[in-house]
């Protein structure tokens, strides 16, 4: 589980960042502005940011998380003082999970993390797009979280002709290899690989239908190193060879 700290002051997102990695928690990273934190959402998945409406700049906190909630579906912790009323109002309209009142203590961190982490997953749980079937099995049987699961998922229709590794994936759902492998089974009924490569063939059969394209290269397209190795994998998930599935269809 993965959080990014917001905070202009040093001293307060240090001593927050040794508070949540004291609980057990992985800070992936401290921005002190709206630019740094942007950047690093770019850069990396995160389950959570931590972010101080008061931030120096043009654009504030507040501004910083409508982006996170429209660009990357992200959970919010407002870090606050003091605040005006018209401020307020903003902060409200964003509907955060949480907020942290400084100064803070370990009780309230704590607290303050796992109730909007609670909350962001019965959120992610009632989407109309997230259906019952794969909510109660990435959450009820002890597999990925909704939103991890889907977020891997998506990561993976994103970047299916790339050379994925266990470890990219992984490194999506924030946790070691060994324990994603494991709950990404229990929650999609396959394992990593094996999601992947029925990613890529189901590509592959849209190319080889819409497309005048060579088996070889849309082989190279969707991923595999070498024809003999798609045509091993499209036999065995789709039940016949490229070249009759295309002559077929």
């Amino acid at each position: 589980m993965r959080i990014l700290i917001v905070e202009d002051e040093a001293i307060i997102a240090a001593d927050l960042r040794e508070l949540l990695e004291d609980l057990g928690y992985d800070v992936g990273s401290i921005a002190a502005s709206v630019e740094g934190a942007e950047r690093e959402l770019e850069r990396q998945s995160y389950d959570l940011m931590l972010v101080d409406i008061v931030l120096s700049g043009e654009r504030d906190g507040i501004d910083l998380a409508q982006l996170a909630r429209r660009r990357f579906d992200l959970p919010i912790v407002f870090i606050t003082s003091h605040a005006d009323p018209s401020t307020v109002r903003r902060a409200r309209a964003v509907k955060p999970e949480g907020y942290l009142v400084k100064p803070f203590s370990r009780e309230e961190v704590f607290a303050a993390v796992e109730i909007a982490l609670s909350h962001a997953a019965k959120n992610e749980g009632a989407e109309p797009s997230e259906t019952n079937s794969e909510s109660t099995t990435s959450q009820e049987s002890g597999g990925l979280p909704a939103f991890r699961l889907r977020r891997v998922k998506s990561y993976v229709h994103q970047n299916f002709g790339d050379d994925l590794s266990l470890d990219a994936m992984a490194d999506v759902a924030g946790m070691s290899k060994y324990h994603f492998c494991r709950l990404f089974r229990q929650s999609a009924g396959v394992t990593p690989y094996q999601y992947l490569l029925g990613v890529r063939v189901d590509r592959a059969k849209r190319l080889l239908q819409e497309t005048e394209s060579s088996i070889g290269d849309i082989a190279e397209q969707v991923g595999f190193n070498s024809q003999s190795q798609f045509n091993r994998a499209f036999r065995k998930l789709a039940g016949t060879t490229p070249a009759a599935f295309r002559r077929d269809n």
